[in-house]
């Protein structure tokens, strides 16, 4: 991601809130604090293929920085890319009349403008297309949470979940980083798993119990009934005095 304060400034524009204009590609930035932090290359490569078929049928959404007006991704990051990079190998191939067509046609995208509430928007969008695995969204979460000031009921709102599912999914947070960027890259990973391991309290404990998780294809019940069964025979071993 390239470093912002390099970049030539957007020219200055007055955006009306909630709506959709067509902006030049070349005007808008990728956002360093949106929720995302992984892209899976595969999953990129089949959507490029389909704006290539279809074309951008949802408009990304966008803000503009107040202190020198550049325009920044706030929902969409995905397509965004995606829409790069068809540009730039447009503009590699300058004597192939297809590409160059394609030069011309995304060129400019449609985008629709929000004036305040980026976090939350950027949050909720990855959210609601379940784009965001557990590991974002407890990262997502936790900067709502320190920066923006908002309780757990509030959060909970935001994402449709339970004051008690919020509380378990920011406690992914406290699992060693090196196990949370493994398991980021990971699409098999449930968030149960995750929220087991964080009620282990020591590192070494929960990265014991990563390992014996992560590749187990034990769903949630199956593995409360073998700790439910584990518990069972050590208690019985425990007041088993013998004759």
């Amino acid at each position: 991601m390239s470093d912002e304060s390099s970049e030539r400034p957007t020219t200055p524009a007055v955006y009306e809130d909630k709506k959709i204009f067509d902006i030049p590609v070349e005007d808008i930035h990728e956002d360093r604090d949106q929720p995302r932090k992984y892209f899976d290359e595969k999953a990129q490569e089949a959507l490029k293929e389909s704006i290539l078929t279809y074309g951008l049928i949802q408009p990304i959404i966008f803000r503009q920085r107040e202190k020198d007006g550049r325009l920044v991704v706030v929902a969409g990051e995905r397509r965004f890319r995606a829409i790069k990079s068809i540009l730039r190998k447009a503009k590699a191939s300058p004597d192939d009349p297809v590409q160059q067509e394609l030069l011309q046609r995304f060129s400019t995208i449609p985008g629709m403008f929000v004036a305040k509430k980026h976090q939350e928007i950027a949050l909720i969008e990855n959210v609601q297309r379940e784009n965001l695995n557990p590991v974002e969204l407890a990262e997502g979460l936790a900067k709502l949470k320190e920066e923006g000031g908002y309780f757990l009921d509030v959060l909970g709102r935001m994402i449709g979940k339970a004051t008690s599912s919020v509380s378990e999914i920011l406690s992914i947070n406290k699992i060693p980083v090196e196990i949370r960027d493994e398991a980021r890259k990971r699409k098999d990973i449930s968030q149960w798993v995750l929220v087991e391991v964080a009620k282990s309290r020591k590192p070494e404990v929960q990265a014991r119990k990563w390992e014996k998780l992560k590749d187990s294809g034990l769903t949630q019940a199956a593995y409360r009934k073998k700790k439910k069964e584990a518990a069972e025979k050590t208690d019985g071993q425990r007041f088993n005095f013998g004759s």
